[in-house]
């Protein structure tokens, strides 16, 4: 006999596993996810307790985050495919047929997502498949999006077969290391990432600045060094984001020749309409209107500009367009008390800026994971 661990959509279970062999799928949901979800019986019996809860959609993107990539899901289960067929215990298997299936099969039933599995020679392949390649794949039906992914350990734990602390943790978790140019971009965008972003910011993780700034990152030429340090490393999760302003932009162009270099991301802050028409302090006559992207955008650029009582002005720093915000430390106050006072997530400060700027940084982690496949866990 014993008890089972269920992982379904809506009602339907994706892998069922028993007694002390359940696998840890805590990496799936977003840290606020235990709360009392449904378990399936027979007879259609349901009953509420703990486990963990959250919608397809916010999982499909995790997974994207963590490296199981829509292409690289594909890729996994062809391989399955392509070693289940030199076996021959059935017909051949083709790959875009059984992808077709999942996507396709309707999960609207207390049942099992195997049972629709017509050769049930088959069904040993389907078990043998890690259940979030299936998830990713089955998240391209834009219906499942907003069904929810529950996983239940409980009955497994009330049996005695496992306890949630050696479960829970027990699979590594893939997280991204992002690396800026100083301590006041990652307080801004750490931040952001749990305010606004709760669904994925345990995802991601900053590099630790010291009170000694020797050993810090400090500016673009300090990221540039870090670059050079990481490209050496087989550490596959990293992004290193600059200013995008003249000297970040002339860092990011030598990173990005270093040598090995494809095993992490380099970018920089996103350019913005707004930034194409911005005031420029001019000290030998009056303020002039220019294009500060790719010359004078940093972090403060981002806050919320209706903050404080002072226009958004920059003052130059050189002729080549190097310049910085004026009165930028007022602009990171106010940031630092609407954070502490947890009301980014309100109309009392204006974070699209901020959210852009995640949802830019997010794709574009995203994008490069699904080019660089072999980067990630095997």
């Amino acid at each position: 006999m014993g008890e089972f661990a269920q992982l379904c959509l809506g009602k339907t279970v994706i892998v069922e596993e028993k007694n002390e062999y359940c696998l840890d799928y805590s990496d799936l949901f977003p840290v606020n996810a235990v709360m009392d979800i449904p378990y399936y019986y027979a007879d259609d019996v349901v009953v509420y307790k703990k486990g963990y809860k959250a919608k397809l959609g916010v999982v499909s993107q995790r997974l994207s985050i963590m490296g199981y990539t829509l292409t690289e899901a594909k890729e996994k289960i062809k391989r399955y495919v392509n070693e289940w067929n030199k076996i021959g215990y059935s017909d051949p298997v083709i790959t875009s047929v059984f992808l077709k299936f999942l996507v396709n099969t309707k999960l609207d039933k207390q049942d099992s997502l195997s049972f629709h599995i017509e050769n049930k020679e088959l069904m040993e392949m389907y078990y043998s498949i890690d259940p979030r390649y299936i998830l990713q794949i089955l998240a391209q039906n834009t219906d499942n999006l907003n069904k929810d992914v529950t996983w239940g350990l409980e009955d497994v734990v009330e049996g005695g077969y496992v306890s949630y602390k050696t479960i829970i943790g027990s699979r590594a978790k893939n997280k991204i290391l992002i690396a800026t140019e100083g301590r006041m971009d990652k307080d801004i965008l750490c931040q952001t990432l749990l305010q606004l972003f709760p669904n994925i910011s345990d995802l991601f993780y900053f590099f630790n600045y010291s009170e000694d700034e020797s050993i810090n990152v400090n500016g673009c030429k300090d990221l540039y060094k870090f670059c050079k340090y990481i490209s050496q490393m087989n550490h596959s999760y990293v992004i290193a984001l600059f200013d995008n302003d003249v000297d970040g932009n002339v860092c990011l162009n030598k990173a990005k020749n270093i040598d090995n270099i494809n095993n992490l991301l380099i970018i920089k802050l996103p350019d913005r309409k707004e930034f194409e028409h911005f005031e420029i302090k001019n000290p030998w006559g009056d303020n002039t209107y220019e294009n500060i992207n790719g010359k004078a955008v940093a972090i403060e650029n981002f806050l919320d500009f209706s903050s404080i009582n002072e226009r958004p002005v920059i003052k130059l720093e050189n002729a080549n367009g190097q310049g910085r915000l004026l009165h930028k430390e007022k602009y990171q106050e106010a940031f630092d008390r609407a954070a502490s006072n947890k009301i980014l997530n309100t109309n009392k400060y204006n974070t699209e800026k901020l959210e852009s700027l995640i949802t830019k940084l997010v794709d574009q982690w995203i994008n490069y994971a699904n080019e660089n496949i072999n980067l990630f866990w095997d």
